[in-house]
C-alpha cells in the first residue's frame, strides 16, 4: 500500500497486566509488523483499486431503501437532491454499524457492552519515532501513535454509562493526568479536550444473510477495538463473500453464503471468550466497575442473552 495509505510501526508500547512498560517489535496481540491506517486515504485507495478492476463507484449517495421481490433487488438511493433507483441482483451491505439496516429494517442488533472512544487531537510539538502504544487504567485503557504528522490522537476506550456526556471533556483531561506513559510519551505536546466521542460496542446483527442480502464487516458484527483487527476482519468478509456470492449467481448454489454466515456468527461468540481472556490479563484494578464487566463470567441475564442470541443469529 501506498505510504500515504500505511505507515509501517517502529514499536508497540504496551502497559498491560503490568506496571511497567515494555516496548514490543511488533503489534500489540499479533506477532506481526503493525501498521497505522490513515482511514480516509485507505477508503479513498480502495475505491480507486475497485475502479481499476471494473467497478462502478457511485459517490456522496446514500443508501435510504431497498425491495426484494423475490428475484431481484430495487435499491433506492439519494445523491444531493435527486433519488434514484437501480435493480441488483445481489445486495451486500458493508456501511459499518449502522442501527438500522435500509434494505433489512426488521434485523436487529445485539449489544454486549456500553465501550465508547473519547478521542482528542494534541499538537505535538516533538518527534518521536513511529510507535503506537496502550496502557491500561483503572476505567479503561489509552491508545495513541504517533506516526509523525503533525497532530495526534489520543484515544480513551471507557463505559459510556461510567462518564457523564457533560462531564466528559474535564473527566478526559483529569484521567489523562493520570497516566503515567502516555503522558511521557506525548512529550512536549499540548492537547485541547475536546472529546469526540464514538461508540464501539460490542455487537452482532441478529440476521447476516438472507436470500441475496449478506451483512459483512462491521455491518454484521462489531468486536472491541482492543482486538486491533477491525480493518483485517472488513477485507477477509470481502474476499469470502466475493467467492460464496460468485457460487451463489452462477450456480444456484446457496450453500457457500449459509457456511459463510454461521461461521462469522459462530466466530463472534468465539471472539467474546478471547475477549475475556485478554482482559482478565489485567487484574490490577479487580473493584473496577469497568474491569469487572469484563473479567467476571458470564451469568444470569448476561449468559441467557448469549444463548438467546447464538441461536437466533446461527439459525
Amino acid at each position: 500500500m501506498p505510504s500515504d495509505v500505511a505507515t509501517p510501526l517502529e514499536g508497540f508500547w504496551s502497559a498491560w497486566g503490568t506496571a511497567d512498560f515494555e516496548q514490543m517489535s511488533f503489534g500489540f496481540w499479533q506477532a506481526v509488523p503493525g501498521a497505522v491506517f490513515q482511514r480516509t486515504a485507505l477508503d479513498a485507495w480502495l475505491l480507486h483499486q475497485a475502479e481499476r478492476a471494473g467497478a462502478i463507484v457511485y459517490r456522496g449517495c446514500q443508501v435510504i431503501a431497498g425491495y426484494w421481490n423475490g428475484r431481484t433487488w430495487s435499491v433506492k438511493f439519494r445523491s444531493g437532491d435527486l433519488c434514484e433507483t437501480m435493480d441488483a441482483c445481489f445486495v451486500v451491505e458493508a456501511a459499518g454499524a449502522l442501527g438500522r439496516s435500509p434494505v433489512q429494517p426488521s434485523t436487529a442488533r445485539y449489544f454486549f457492552d456500553n465501550l465508547i472512544c473519547l478521542s482528542a487531537t494534541t499538537s505535538c510539538l516533538t518527534r518521536i519515532a513511529s510507535f503506537a502504544a496502550i496502557e491500561a487504567c483503572s476505567s479503561g485503557w489509552w491508545y495513541m501513535a504517533d506516526i509523525g504528522t503533525k497532530d495526534l490522537t489520543i484515544s480513551f476506550f471507557t463505559d459510556a454509562d461510567l462518564w457523564p456526556a457533560k462531564m466528559r471533556n474535564a473527566l478526559f483531561c483529569d484521567a489523562l493526568q493520570q497516566t503515567i506513559y502516555i503522558r511521557q510519551l506525548m512529550g512536549a505536546s499540548s492537547i485541547a479536550c475536546k472529546v469526540k466521542p464514538v461508540g464501539c460496542r460490542t455487537s452482532i446483527r441478529n440476521l447476516i444473510w438472507r436470500d441475496c442480502w449478506l451483512a459483512i464487516g462491521d455491518a454484521a458484527r462489531t468486536i472491541d477495538p482492543l482486538s486491533g483487527g477491525g480493518v483485517a476482519r472488513a477485507i477477509m468478509d470481502g474476499v469470502n463473500a466475493a467467492d460464496a456470492i460468485s457460487i451463489a449467481l452462477t450456480r444456484s448454489d446457496f450453500g457457500p453464503l449459509r457456511a459463510f454466515a454461521v461461521q462469522r456468527a459462530n466466530s463472534f461468540f468465539d471472539n467474546l471468550e478471547v475477549q475475556r481472556e485478554y482482559y482478565s490479563r489485567e487484574s490490577r484494578w479487580q473493584v473496577s466497575e469497568f474491569w469487572r464487566r469484563r473479567t467476571e463470567p458470564f451469568s444470569g441475564p448476561d449468559e441467557s442473552r448469549i444463548r438467546m442470541a447464538q441461536t437466533k443469529v446461527s439459525a
